[in-house]
């Protein structure tokens, strides 16, 4: 199977040719890295995030210096070398930084597996790729000690949560007591790449055993809207290993990266042993996506009046019904879809795939193109019979899924045009977020009003790691983390292709 890997004459040229570098619109977005990175520099350097007007830092990941390792492979990528050399003595010579003390797995509270997998080892292990600087290796393994313990359950399906101190783990009433797919269906990249990197198999054998259970699930009627092959339920019990009977599928929130997990391990791994599992659940996801999710409009008009023609929504699935709500989280797909339709098994595959990707991408940066403020809503739906469309969460908190699917259509297609939708989405940002001690959120993206009242406190840290990084490499040359060579986890931290991993998916 891994034959397929080896790039054939005919999918040679997958990628558009003679991309070249925008450096101008790159020296602007760099520009604000500086600025936004700056201010938390300045006012919070060390917390897990700034808050722009209150003036301090917050430690929304269990203070861990979550922004300052969310960063430096964007610091690094945009050749931002004071700050990157600030960052890199912070995460590896600070004895009294919050990394050092989840390290050291001194951390006496609960977080979030998932988050610290994709955030804080996907950071370590990119800045390690890019820069071979062992240290940042050894910070990686040291985290990943500190976060092993949640795998310690009945089933192999890791806790929601893991205190390093007390090495308790716990899921959350309010998501049944149970883990989330896309939390334990979003481990293989990150924990197979640091198996490879170390030459440790017990990484593997983490994250394998978590997939082997989750893939294990048969749905009862494959071929209807009740429970579709390759969707999968939304909740898994870490005791029993069983999905819970709730007939949820969503590829947005709760769903999301177990998909993009698929396909990214797929392309990451090529020497894999029966590499092509992977790849066929994939394709089997992206067929009931295709056949159950989509829901095509001849037009769908926004209630400012707004219209998008030929407009693909991308819905959820509840107990067989169709839920015509979309969240900004899914427009990831097509990103997930791109990279999919290469080696696919026959061309109309790859044909369906890339006009999804297309159609999906339209409708998400219609999302912003939309608004009076230039900004997406965090959550959009549609109602079939009216053919309106409307937000329903209509704040903004700087997402970068847009943004990075028009990296991977501008990547895959050269035409002009994501280009210029990137670069209006970066100037709306910049016009509602930016402010001199940092760059914020907003609260109603219907307003064009910047006034404190209109924006939240907080600067993301997956604003460093993806939405201004994803922006940055649109307006790069292909050679900058050539997606042949190069696989992004999803918080946007490049991870090189491995040809000497060997073992079975």
């Amino acid at each position: 199977d891994s034959s397929s890997s080896s790039s054939s004459s005919s999918y040679y040229y997958y990628w558009a040719s003679n991309i070249t570098a925008d450096v101008r619109k790159q020296d602007e977005i760099r520009e604000a890295m500086r600025a936004s990175y700056g201010a938390y520099e300045k006012y919070a350097f060390g917390f897990d995030e700034i808050q722009p007007k209150s003036l301090h830092g917050s430690n929304n990941q269990g203070g861990v210096s979550a922004s300052v390792i969310d960063a430096i492979d964007t610091l690094h990528v945009m050749n931002l070398k004071e700050e990157y050399e600030r960052a890199r003595a912070h995460l590896l010579l600070d004895k009294k930084s919050g990394l050092e003390n989840l390290a050291s797995a001194r951390l006496n509270q609960g977080i979030s597996v998932f988050e610290t997998n994709i955030r804080i080892l996907g950071g370590l292990l990119s800045i390690y790729d890019l820069t071979s600087d062992e240290k940042f290796l050894e910070r990686a393994v040291q985290v990943a000690n500190a976060i092993a313990p949640a795998f310690d359950t009945n089933s192999g399906i890791p806790y929601t949560m893991i205190n390093p101190f007390t090495k308790q783990g716990e899921c959350f009433s309010f998501y049944q007591n149970s883990a989330v797919l896309a939390d334990a269906g979003t481990l293989q990249l990150e924990f197979f790449t640091l198996a490879d990197r170390t030459k440790d198999r017990k990484w593997y054998e983490y994250a394998k055993k978590t997939m082997d259970v989750i893939l294990s699930y048969t749905p009862s009627t494959p071929n209807s809207i009740m429970s579709p092959s390759g969707l999968y339920p939304l909740f898994i019990n870490p005791n029993t290993g069983k999905f819970t009977s709730d007939k949820s599928y969503a590829v947005g929130a709760l769903g999301d990266s177990f998909y993009e997990y698929l396909i990214k391990s797929w392309r990451a791994f090529p020497n894999a042993q029966n590499r092509s599992k992977y790849r066929i659940e994939f394709d089997k996801s992206m067929h009931s996506v295709l056949q159950f999710m989509v829901s095509k409009f001849p037009k769908l008009t926004w209630q400012n009046g707004k219209e998008l023609t030929d407009a693909w929504f991308l819905n959820d699935l509840k107990n067989g019904r169709q839920l015509l709500k979309m969240d900004h989280l899914a427009c990831f797909i097509s990103g997930a879809l791109v990279l999919g339709a290469e080696h696919t098994s026959s061309k109309e595959i790859a044909r369906e795939y890339l006009e999804l990707a297309e159609h999906m991408t339209t409708l998400c940066r219609d999302f912003y193109h939309a608004q009076t403020s230039g900004l997406s809503p965090d959550v959009v739906v549609a109602a079939s019979d009216s053919g309106s469309m409307y937000g329903t969460h209509n704040q903004n908190i700087q997402r970068p899924e847009t943004v990075e699917a028009i990296f991977y259509m501008y990547r895959k297609t050269g035409d002009e045009k994501y280009r210029k939708w990137a670069w209006e989405i970066f100037q709306s940002m910049k016009q509602m977020y930016a402010t001199t001690t940092g760059w914020t959120g907003i609260r109603d993206v219907r307003q064009a009003t910047t006034s404190p009242q209109n924006r939240d406190d907080i600067t993301q840290t997956f604003f460093f790691a993806e939405t201004l990084k994803y922006l940055f490499l649109t307006f790069g040359s292909s050679d900058e983390i050539n997606l042949n060579k190069w696989v992004f986890n999803t918080e946007a931290h490049p991870v090189k292709v491995s040809s000497t991993f060997t073992f079975p998916f």
